[in-house]
């Protein structure tokens, strides 16, 4: 900022005299302040984070538990439901094991695969297609990955289901980066 032929700092502002002066504090809404993140006293931060922090540590088991739950839900449901959801519950099952158990995770997906051949329905084929990619990528076979979902993909795209065929087109793009 120029005054009179001068640089002025922008952090300072000019008082009645002429002389510069620091800018004045600026407020910010109640809730901001009480945590004290912009008012200099972090205490209070540091208080509030580490409370946060022990939230999360406790809550993280509850959370593996409850997909533990969610795995076992579907596989008893299996036996339960019309064979399009025995192939939609199958693929959840596959995606939610893709980490933790990469065996039930290909099992599952083969299975649901096989089961929407019998049934001869084009979207759930595409849909165990992609699962298998997304099992493959995660196991590091980037190439049979590829392949899986580029098959998923031209079947998405002759269907004009263009969201699922995004997410194929995703599970490509992270074999290549995974690949290189």
């Amino acid at each position: 900022m120029w005054c009179q032929g001068s640089l002025v700092d922008p952090f300072f502002i000019l008082n009645e005299n002429n002389s510069q002066q620091q800018t004045p504090t600026v407020r910010l809404p109640g809730d901001l302040v009480s945590l004290g993140m912009f008012t200099g006293r972090t205490g209070k931060l540091k208080l509030f984070l580490r409370a946060a922090l022990l939230v999360l540590l406790i809550a993280f088991p509850f959370s593996s538990n409850a997909q533990k739950y969610v795995i076992d839900s579907l596989k008893k449901s299996l036996s339960a439901v019309p064979d399009t959801q025995k192939v939609h519950n199958c693929i959840r099952i596959s995606l939610l094991n893709t980490r933790s158990n990469i065996d039930t995770s290909l099992a599952y997906a083969d299975s649901a695969l096989a089961m929407a051949l019998r049934l001869n329905n084009k979207r759930l084929i595409a849909l165990a297609k992609v699962q298998l990619g997304v099992h493959y990528t995660s196991a590091s076979s980037f190439d049979k990955g590829v392949e899986y979902s580029m098959e998923a993909f031209k079947a998405f795209d002759t269907l004009h289901d263009y969201a699922s065929a995004s997410y194929a087109a995703n599970i490509i793009g992270n074999a290549h980066v995974g690949h290189d």
